[in-house]
């Protein structure tokens, strides 16, 4: 993918976290399209956020996938893909393109890396709310998801 289109003043803050979302969770290059000097602090805020660089530097170097089964053409998209820690910690992507909020059901075994696990139980962190959202058992359920809004949930096991 291209450059970052963050701080241009063409989306809102939902479509900037979701532009930058998806291009870590890709692995596309994170090269800034916009003049940083003329660019608000919620744009700034989040081209800086240190979770989100995270999983675009992941030492796994492994892109997240669509997942077709989790989704439903022209409103939610879910993608997923491993970490470096293998089988123990995942990325979640799940995006509301519709034109209103939502709420968005993620089961476990709708992630392939998930599937055949032992185990049911992950901890679960929402990267952009910076929140914890503790130890879930079978899937998640996200509830409001703004349109446009991407939620970015690292999974691992408990």
């Amino acid at each position: 993918m291209d450059m970052l289109e963050i701080g241009t003043g063409a989306m809102t803050e939902f479509e900037e976290q979701t532009h930058f979302s998806f291009w870590a969770a890709l692995k596309s290059p994170l090269i800034i399209g916009a003049d940083i000097t003329k660019m608000n602090q919620s744009s700034l805020d989040i081209l800086l956020n240190d979770e989100i660089i995270a999983i675009s530097q992941d030492d796994a170097g492994i892109a997240a996938t669509y997942l077709p089964s989790l989704s439903t053409e022209g409103s939610i998209q879910v993608w997923a893909g491993p970490l470096s820690a293998g089988s123990f910690e995942h990325v979640i992507l799940a995006l509301n393109y519709g034109a209103s909020a939502t709420n968005i059901t993620i089961p476990w075994s709708g992630i392939p890396q998930l599937q055949n696990s032992t185990r049911a139980s992950y901890k679960v962190r929402d990267v952009w709310a910076a929140t914890d959202l503790g130890t879930i058992t079978t899937g998640i359920t996200l509830s409001d998801v703004s349109s446009h809004q991407t939620k970015v949930l690292v999974v691992s096991r408990a």
